[in-house]
């Protein structure tokens, strides 16, 4: 335990790396004989890279009777952080957890939907899984991700204008392939008289690529890599593009003995300017330090390299030791094209973000995803382009034929499993302290530097009486100090909706601070009574945000979850699938489905909380007036 102390406490100049002695002889050799990577120096001395399962050894099996996912930390001990190691902890709080609180959060939830399927239909032989972009990156990585995005949707919306004014149409004919080919073509210089084909040399001008006669070409080929991102696109020219065929750029231009060798690579003809990551690609080991260690794209399509992504496949590989992949997430939304199931959900392309069941269509994809598929998605690629044909892939067929059919038809039947938060704790109030008149009627200062006055404002806030400021603010009739000041609630906890005499419904809105001082006086068992609400009226139901609600709407049966509760009381709502509702609301989309609706109209509309489990299974209570 000391000498585990003091390694955690060391703190290595940079430059270091994570090898041991024994591993740096090994690795030292390939290095000094040309070795591009510490990775490839590796891969030559018969070493495990990247960082791999293998070099964690095997992984436990389960415990005997045990089919399900243990706790993470007990396969993933050495990620984790913060364990207190008392024995009488429980296993979280004893064992530690990852410093990732997404990640956390994550591999709970795969132990939870994981061991739900395997109670209904036993242990599985194989599983696939995909990590979603969010858990790859840090808060600041999703910020900066966020803003880049703001800024190419812009730079996009400029190209449409740039392009419609000099073709004489309307913006809203440029089709994305234009906006693609102007931004590539800027990519290739900030003089547009100096833009390039990054091959040849030869001047690309504007006129060629609004005419088409410059065309997007993959720097490596898909073919050989399966990637169809922008880090692998370029422009060129129609005859490069066939001079080049299925082969690299160096295979095509530079090997060839066309006098091009000296400059080809880093300063090929026209690609000096191009990115970084673009300019690798140029360069004659550029498929090899693309694959990063890999036999194929095949097996790096298979195998995603993201830290998250071996630690869910090791977790995985408790399960299933020898047949647990996490594929990677880039040909994802190719092979839903290309199997033609974008419109599983029957919604527009741009709509398919609102939906929250597109995670399962992404799971049908990542389900079919394997060596043969792959295989079949770049014989029909290579297929495509010797053939020339416009499209990216050619003759490429579903693993069966009803394939999809059968997506569709699961995708609209899944019930989404929201995971409400039912906690109290959250924060009581806003920052912004209002005054109290003599009155208790809030009062506070017009906006504005000059001749600011004070105005009565109808808030409802949560008074503060100080004894210390008896003397300035005096006593109220009972004798108590007088409240001088107020702060506005920040938040509902929840909505408790009671049954009247009359067999009535109304709401009754219990914010955080009153959730708070229900709490302190008679104990959160009150919170959770089943019968009764904090005032003491027979509940119907208590609804949080999050919660499902299963009513009529529309003439429909339709299950809502829990968008926010008015302070007035009123419930809103949306269908358990509809993702970004707020955004959407502020848009006035039409096709959000939605309801804002008083605890009346929710007994008329026949109302019942009902709850849906991991897998997606309803339990519906039925209706009670």
């Amino acid at each position: 335990a000391a000498a585990a102390a003091r390694l955690s406490a060391l703190r290595l100049p940079p430059g270091h790396c994570p090898l041991s002695s024994a591993a740096l002889a090994r690795v030292l050799p390939p290095l000094r004989a040309g070795a591009g990577s510490l990775r490839t120096a590796a891969l030559a001395a018969g070493m495990a890279w990247p960082q791999g399962d293998d070099r964690l050894g095997p992984v436990a099996a389960p415990e005997a009777g045990s089919d399900g996912l243990p706790y993470y930390g007990v396969v993933l001990l050495q990620h984790l952080r913060y364990g207190s190691g008392r024995a009488q902890d429980p296993e979280e709080a004893r064992l530690g957890r990852v410093a990732d609180p997404s990640l956390h959060i994550g591999l709970n939830q795969v132990r939870l939907v994981v061991n739900a399927l395997v109670e209904r239909y036993g242990r599985p032989a194989e599983i696939h899984a995909e990590i979603a972009r969010e858990l790859k990156r840090s808060s600041e990585q999703r910020r900066r991700d966020a803003r880049r995005q703001r800024y190419l949707q812009g730079e996009a919306e400029r190209l449409r204008e740039t392009a419609a004014t000099q073709l004489g149409i309307s913006p809203d004919t440029v089709g994305p392939d234009v906006v693609q080919r102007l931004r590539l073509w800027q990519e290739l210089g900030p003089d547009e008289a100096d833009r390039k084909c990054p091959y040849t040399g030869e001047p690309l001008s504007a006129a060629m690529v609004l005419a088409g006669e410059a065309v997007v070409d993959h720097i490596l080929p898909f073919s050989l890599t399966l990637d169809d991102s922008l880090s692998n696109k370029t422009l060129t020219t129609r005859q490069a593009r066939l001079r080049k065929g299925n082969r690299t750029p160096w295979q095509a231009f530079a090997a060839q003995g066309e006098g091009v060798e000296a400059a080809f690579g880093a300063l090929a003809p026209g690609g000096a300017r191009l990115p970084a990551d673009k300019r690798e690609r140029l360069q004659w080991d550029g498929l090899e330090g693309w694959l990063r260690g890999h036999t194929g794209c095949i097996s790096r399509a298979l195998e995603d390299d993201y830290a998250a992504s071996h630690m869910l496949r090791r977790y995985l590989q408790h399960l299933c030791p020898a047949s647990s992949r996490v594929v990677t997430g880039r040909l994802t939304a190719l092979l839903r094209q290309q199997l033609g199931v974008n419109d599983a959900l029957g919604r527009e392309a741009p709509g398919h973000r609102h939906d929250h069941r597109r995670h399962a269509v992404d799971a049908c994809i990542v389900g079919i995803t394997d060596e043969r598929t792959l295989g079949e998605l770049a014989a029909a690629a290579a297929r495509a382009r010797d053939a020339g044909a416009s499209g990216l892939v050619e003759g490429f067929a579903p693993p069966w034929p009803t394939f999809a059919q059968h997506v569709q038809r699961a995708a609209q039947s899944v019930l989404v499993s929201h995971r409400p938060d039912h906690g109290h704790e959250g924060a009581l109030h806003r920052d912004t302290a209002y005054g109290l008149r003599g009155s208790g009627e809030v009062s506070a200062r017009t906006p504005g530097q000059a001749d600011r006055q004070r105005v009565v404002l109808n808030l409802s806030v949560i008074p503060i009486a100080d004894a210390r400021a008896v003397h300035r603010h005096g006593l109220g009739e009972g004798g108590e100090p007088r409240a001088y000041k107020g702060y506005k609630s920040d938040s509902n906890c929840c909505v408790e909706v009671v049954r009247d005499t009359d067999g009535r419904w109304h709401s009754e809105v219990l914010t955080t601070f009153a959730v708070y001082e229900l709490v302190r006086r008679h104990g959160v068992e009150r919170l959770r009574h089943p019968g009764r609400a904090a005032s003491g009226r027979p509940l119907v139901m208590r609804l949080f945000k999050g919660d499902c609600v299963r009513m009529e709407v529309r003439g429909a049966l339709r299950v809502m979850r829990v968008r926010m509760v008015s302070q007035d009381g009123r419930i809103h709502l949306c269908e358990h699938n509809e993702a970004d509702a707020k955004r959407r609301m502020e848009a006035q989309d039409k096709t959000l489905v939605n309801a804002i609706v008083s605890a009346e109209t929710a007994r008329k509309w026949s109302a019942r909380r009902v709850t849906v489990s991991p897998l997606g299974e309803m339990r519906d209570p039925g209706f009670s007036a």
